[in-house]
């Protein structure tokens, strides 16, 4: 009997995964109701949407609804104390069939504004279906007639070409069912407002610091999808973020910024407010420490990049390059194209993205979901093989050798989906230790009779440029920090190729497009050249504060 029990549950559950039917909770009357309205009126769409012989082929509505705060304080007061509560929708139409529809079509100004078409749509806050169902319509109703413009203007243009290659538009993909039980935001917003104002305050005893601001940033959106392939997914997008900023400017002309930012997915991975002060004293240790550095002209040598910092740098030059972008793929711009299954790094190297992982070694990674924005599974994909490149991250546009999703469509802000890097983790199998990884950049300095090596310990995310950097004395092994210079004269390919050494102290590097774990990495030869447009002129007469 015990043995049919376990048989039977077995078939249930191998039943399960291939119909890709999972129940993690069940609907609660907001969910029905939701679900009710796209339901509705995407069926009602499928079956009396036509102009001409053209009608829909597929239809997805995604709901996001959406609980987002934002408090934000400077020297003890409130700048921003915000909250919000907002439902929105999106829709996709197709027109055509999968092998050739409306999409990968390019319109001849870019960015041109068509007049009278919704990619959004707001959606009521009360649960009420008809008025739901009213916004879906207009929402569809506008797609629908875009697709078929678009699908026209289409076959009109390329009636006169030659097709290059028989290249599905769109992949198809198998029906899930997944629903996660309800989450909302759970803070004491009292407490927090004290404490942020509390911290905010420190930086008012060092005047020497012109800019400062704590921030805690929440949200918690709900994401409802639906789609003509009876995919039905309840999943959730949850962030809490905390962010310490503070900058200055020399005399010398000299910007000097610090920060600290820390990810989680609930308030308990949150630091104490004690933890918070420390690195609120780091930083204005650091801005203290670097406020006269040494002006560097220029500089060709070994250049060692601190973890988390490497993190940054591997999807400045990997993540952005292992997207399966059909539009990129046809003008023939995906850089990595020409190198599959060719060597790429070290072969010490691999890498891969897996958005299924929500913490390394407790710490919280910030690009985490298990169903992407065209409701396909995420999984892992092995992108670099022992330095061999191996795989693009992709979404539901095929392009030639990989025709269907792994689970990387992402929204963007004009409402379309593009192919996203998640998360992405280095592995070597040659580790060091950073003393190790130190004394080979000292090494590789004496080879080349260079009186000091580079260590890069923070990047500004925004600009991409380093703004903690310090020399190495290759004598007295002395840290003094440096500035003026600017990596410009390198190409990302030739930065792969000179990683020549990984530490084994990997971290997480979370950012707002795409999170890293690597660890500290040593570049065999790096330029850099003096950038004159670095330096600012200081406020004319001294702060307040002082």
């Amino acid at each position: 009997m015990k043995r049919l029990v376990k048989g039977f549950i077995l078939v249930f559950i191998l039943t399960t995964l291939i119909q890709g039917v999972i129940y993690a909770a069940e609907l609660d009357k907001t969910d029905q109701v939701i679900f009710k309205a796209m339901e509705t009126e995407l069926n009602r769409s499928l079956k009396k949407l036509k102009i001409e012989k053209d009608k829909p082929y597929f239809i997805s509505y995604t709901i996001i609804d959406g609980n987002y705060v934002f408090m934000e304080a400077t020297l003890g007061k409130f700048t921003k104390n915000d909250a919000n509560h907002y439902r929105t929708a999106f829709a996709r139409v197709k027109v055509g069939d999968y092998q050739y529809d409306n999409s990968i079509f390019k319109r001849k100004r870019r960015g041109r504004r068509v007049w009278g078409l919704r990619r959004r749509i707001s959606i009521p806050l009360e649960d009420d279906l008809i008025a739901m169902r009213h916004k879906l319509w207009l929402l569809t109703d506008s797609q629908f007639k875009d697709a078929v413009n678009q699908f026209t203007r289409k076959k009109e243009t390329e009636e006169l070409q030659v097709k290059k290659e028989e290249l599905a538009d769109f992949s198809k993909a198998k029906p899930v069912e997944y629903y996660e039980e309800t989450k909302k935001i759970d803070i004491n917003r009292k407490a927090w407002e004290e404490r942020l104002k509390s911290l905010s305050l420190i930086f008012k005893k060092h005047p020497e610091i012109e800019k400062s601001k704590i921030s805690l940033q929440i949200w918690v959106e709900i994401k409802y999808l639906l789609n003509s392939e009876r995919t039905r997914i309840k999943d959730h997008n949850i962030g809490y973020r905390i962010r310490i900023d503070a900058s200055t400017i020399s005399q010398d002309e000299i910007p000097v910024t610090s920060s600290y930012s820390f990810y989680g997915y609930k308030e308990d991975d949150l630091p104490t407010e004690a933890e918070l002060k420390e690195e609120i004293n780091k930083i204005i240790e650091d801005i203290n420490k670097r406020l006269n550095p040494e002006v560097i002209t220029g500089y060709l040598g070994p250049v060692l990049v601190e973890s988390p910092a490497s993190g940054f740098l591997f999807l400045k030059l990997i993540g952005r390059n292992i997207l399966g972008d059909r539009e990129k793929y046809e003008n023939s711009r995906l850089l990595f194209y020409n190198r599959l299954n060719r060597k790429l790094v070290d072969r010490n190297i691999s890498v891969y993205a897996d958005p299924t992982i929500q913490y390394y070694n407790g710490v919280p990674v910030s690009d985490y979901y298990l169903y992407d924005a065209e409701g396909v599974r995420a999984r892992r994909v092995n992108v670099i093989e022992n330095g061999i490149f191996k795989n693009y991250l992709m979404t539901r546009t095929p392009i030639k050798g990989f025709e269907e999703s792994n689970g990387y469509a992402y929204p963007t802000g004009r409402a379309k989906i593009e192919p996203g890097v998640s998360n992405l983790f280095v592995e070597t199998k040659d580790k060091m230790s950073y003393e190790q990884l130190k004394e080979k950049l000292i090494a590789l300095c004496k080879e080349q009779n260079l009186p000091y090596g580079l260590i890069i310990r923070k990047f500004d995310i925004n600009r991409k440029i380093p703004t903690s950097t310090v020399k190495i004395n290759v004598n007295t092994g002395e840290e003094t920090p440096v500035f003026g210079c600017d990596a410009v004269s390198v190409s990302d390919l030739t930065i792969l190729d000179k990683i020549i050494a990984l530490a084994d102290d990997e971290k997480v590097c979370n950012t707002y497009k795409g999170s890293c774990v690597a660890p500290s990495i040593l570049i065999e030869e790096l330029e850099f050249k003096e950038n004159k447009d670095l330096f600012k002129k200081p406020p004319l007469i001294d702060s307040p504060l002082k």
